[in-house]
């Protein structure tokens, strides 16, 4: 297994800057051959990272949510693999150089700083199923919701453009203000799928495992929260018909708020939701 893993760790990056290098030429040039072969050097990036998460997965023991290097790989894959279906459902790919830059990124500071970094004795508590389950279910959950973000503020930018008239690089080259709100829904739906997982084990699962665990910890507060208001949106946006522009503000408005809360919550209210 530490062979695949060397192998793939050093496959990854150069997978990830082909995907790129095509989405960027297809965003900047147009260029037809970089446009037909963006989706499938997105494919071959997602099929090597899912190797290597197997490989180091199986040769640490553990799910990759010990140290920050591998929480960082497990980000860029939630990343990619989010970004990938919201593609394969709308087939619009002019967004992809954003999200898989943002993965190479990631990858690439994983990959340069993991060496050396002990993580074959983690927590005991870490190697329960359930308490990796819920870190990597909250890791999609909140990665969904910052794509969401993304959109929408692509969303915004693209409209704000149009109502001054403004016909610039913007709207030659984004997608119509119809697929950004799509791409911005689909991805926050994903997100509130895995956050309703990582809830739903939080509070089933995690009283058994943890002996601090509390059913009013702030953080769990802080994510039924969040639940409620991605929820409350995406309901609104169909039993109400919430125009786009509101739906987007809505998204940014979650995501910006449960990064302070979070941030907040961690900041003060430090000893909470700790798995020790």
């Amino acid at each position: 297994m530490l062979t695949l893993a060397k192998l793939t760790e050093a496959l990854l990056p150069l997978a990830y800057c082909v995907a790129v290098a095509m989405y960027g030429m297809a965003f900047l040039r147009r260029d037809e051959r970089a446009q037909r072969w963006g989706r499938p050097a997105a494919l071959a990036a997602l099929a090597v990272h899912s190797l290597l998460i197997f490989a180091l997965t199986m040769y640490h023991g553990h799910c990759l949510v010990y140290t920050p290097f591998e929480l960082m790989t497990m980000l860029s894959y939630t990343i990619t693999l989010t970004y990938v279906v919201v593609e394969l459902a709308t087939g619009e790919r002019g967004t992809g150089v954003f999200f898989l830059g943002l993965a190479l990124i990631f990858q690439t500071v994983s990959a340069m700083f993991s060496t050396g970094v002990d993580s074959s004795s983690p927590n005991p508590i870490l190697l329960d199923n359930n308490v990796a389950l819920h870190i990597a279910a909250g890791l999609f959950g909140y990665t969904g919701f910052a794509m969401s973000a993304v959109y929408g503020a692509l969303y915004l930018l693209l409209y704000h453009e149009i109502k001054s008239n403004r016909f610039g690089a913007l709207y030659n080259r984004l997608p119509s203000l119809g697929l950004l709100q799509t791409m911005g829904e689909l991805s926050a739906l994903i997100g509130l799928v895995f956050l309703s997982v990582a809830i739903v084990i939080a509070l089933v699962a995690l009283p058994d495992i943890l002996p601090t665990f509390s059913y009013s910890d702030p953080k769990l507060i802080a994510e039924l929260a969040i639940w409620t208001l991605y929820s409350g949106t995406l309901l609104a946006r169909y039993a109400m018909r919430l125009d786009g522009r509101k739906v987007m503000i809505l998204s940014l408005i979650g995501f910006f708020g449960s990064v302070l809360s979070l941030t907040v919550i961690n900041a003060l209210l430090s000893g909470f939701h700790k798995f020790s």
